[in-house]
C-alpha cells in the first residue's frame, strides 16, 4: 500500500507542477569554517558535503544571472546536479546519467539505467554513485561511464549517496538503508525501516543520519549497523538530515522543523508550519546551515531562515509558489528553485530577493554553486548553468 501511496504522491507533484508551470541587517559571506572543519575541500555529493549541510566554498553570481549554457535532456530533471573537477553530473527522468564539461555545457558521455534517475550522483575517486528507480545502485567510471558495478535492491532507489572512507551508503524504496563497500559494491549491512526511504543520509563521525516514512530519524553505526538512537516524529520524514556542530536538522511531515542532538536524538527545538501548509508533502526540502542560520523551504511558499540556537524566525520569503528544492549557501545569497520554475537568489542577513530567474517548469532540483554559477536543473529538461 505504502508504493502505490508514494507512486501515486509521485503522480502529484508532476501535476502540480504542470499546473504552475506558467503560473536591515548587514550580510556576511557564508563561512565554511563555521561547519567546524568538518566540510572539507570536497563538494562533490548532493547538499555540498557528506554532512548535507549545504555550504559551497564559492559565491554565486552577482547582478541579474543569465544563462551561460544550458544542456537539453529527453525528459524533465530531478536531480540535482553535482560537480567534480571539470565534470557536471546528473540524472534525469529519461532514465539517462549524463556527464557534461563543466564551461561549456558540452555532452561527456551518459549511462542508460532501465528507470527514472531523479537521485543525486556522488562523486569519489574517480568512481560516480548514482541511483535509479529501476532499483539499482551503480557505480559509474567517471572518464568513460562504463558500470564498474552495480547493486540491486528491491525497491525504486531516490536517496541520494553518501560516501565516507571505504563506504558508500543509501536509502531505498524496499525500505532498507544500505551501506557497501565502495570499491566492490559488496554489501556491508542494512537495517529494515518500516518505511520506504527516501532520505540521502548524512554521515558524520561514523555515523550515519537518515530519515524515513515510517516517521523515524535513525542514527546507527556506519560500520556495522549497530543503532545509536532513533527519534519517532508524528509522520514520514522525506528529506535529509543536515548535521552541523553536533546538532541534526531535519523536517517532518507532522509540519514540524526539528533540530536534535547528534548524539543522544534528544529534540532541542522544533519550529512549526502548521497555519501556513498549502499541499503534502510540504517538507521535502533539506536545511542549509551556516553562521548560526539555517534555511529551508516547504509547501507553504516560503523560505525561512531561522536561528540554529533556538529555532526563532529571523526571517521569511514569499516564493508565490510551493519549494521542493532544497536551498544551497555561497557568497551572501542562498538559492533555491521553485515547484513554479524560479530559481530564486536571496540575501542571507534579510531575505530580499536579489535576483529571479524563470525556466520554463518546475525546479525541484537543487542548485550546485561552483566559479560564480549555479546549476540548477528544471523539469523544462533543461539543465541551467546561470552566471
Amino acid at each position: 500500500m505504502r508504493y502505490r501511496f508514494f507512486s501515486i504522491l509521485r503522480c502529484v507533484i508532476c501535476l502540480l507542477i504542470s499546473f504552475t508551470y506558467w503560473g536591515c541587517q548587514q550580510s556576511n559571506p557564508i563561512d565554511s569554517d563555521a561547519l567546524g572543519g568538518a566540510m572539507g575541500a570536497r563538494e562533490t555529493l548532493f547538499r555540498a558535503d557528506v554532512r548535507n549541510s549545504g555550504v559551497y566554498g564559492t559565491s554565486g553570481p552577482v547582478g541579474d544571472a543569465s544563462v551561460e549554457w544550458s544542456f537539453v535532456a529527453e525528459a524533465g530533471i530531478f536531480s540535482s546536479p553535482t560537480v567534480a573537477g571539470d565534470q557536471v553530473f546528473f540524472g534525469s527522468d529519461d532514465g539517462y546519467v549524463y556527464a557534461l564539461q563543466r564551461t561549456s555545457g558540452a555532452l561527456l558521455w551518459r549511462f542508460k539505467t532501465r528507470g527514472e534517475v531523479q537521485g543525486s550522483p556522488a562523486f569519489e575517486s574517480g568512481v560516480v554513485y548514482v541511483g535509479s528507480r529501476d532499483g539499482f545502485l551503480y557505480a559509474l567510471d567517471a572518464s568513460t561511464g562504463q558500470v564498474l558495478w552495480q547493486f540491486e535492491t528491491a525497491g525504486e532507489v531516490f536517496s541520494s549517496p553518501a560516501v565516507d572512507g571505504n563506504w558508500v551508503a543509501f536509502g531505498s524504496h524496499d525500505g532498507h538503508i544500505y551501506v557497501l563497500n565502495r570499491q566492490t559494491g559488496q554489501l556491508r549491512w542494512r537495517y529494515q525501516t518500516e518505511g520506504l526511504v527516501f532520505s540521502s543520509p548524512a554521515i558524520v563521525g561514523g555515523v550515519i543520519f537518515f530519515g524515513s516514512a515510517d516517521g523515524y530519524v535513525y542514527a546507527m553505526n556506519l560500520t556495522n549497523g549497530v543503532g545509536v538512537w532513533r527519534f519517532k516524529t508524528d509522520h514520514e520524514v522525506l528529506g535529509s538530515p543536515a548535521v552541523v556542530n553536533g546538532t541534526v536538522y531535519v523536517g517532518s511531515e507532522d509540519l514540524n522543523f526539528y533540530a536534535l542532538d547528534q548524539y543522544t536524538g534528544v529534540e532541542k527545538w522544533r519550529f512549526s508550519v502548521t497555519d501556513r501548509i498549502f499541499v503534502f508533502p510540504a517538507m521535502f526540502s533539506s536545511a542549509a546551515v551556516a553562521n548560526g542560520v539555517l534555511y529551508f523551504g516547504c509547501g507553504s511558499h516560503f523560505l525561512y531562515a531561522l536561528d540554529v540556537q533556538s529555532g526563532h524566525l529571523k526571517w521569511q520569503y514569499n516564493s508565490g509558489s510551493r519549494i521542493s528544492s532544497s536551498p544551497g549557501l555561497a557568497g551572501k545569497s542562498v538559492y533555491f528553485g521553485t515547484d513554479a520554475g524560479g530559481v530564486f537568489a536571496l540575501d542571507v542577513g534579510d531575505g530580499k530577493r536579489v535576483w529571479h530567474y524563470q525556466t520554463g517548469g518546475g525546479v525541484l532540483s537543487s542548485p550546485a554553486i561552483v566559479d560564480d554559477r549555479v546549476l540548477v536543473g528544471s523539469f523544462d529538461k533543461h539543465l541551467y548553468a546561470l552566471k
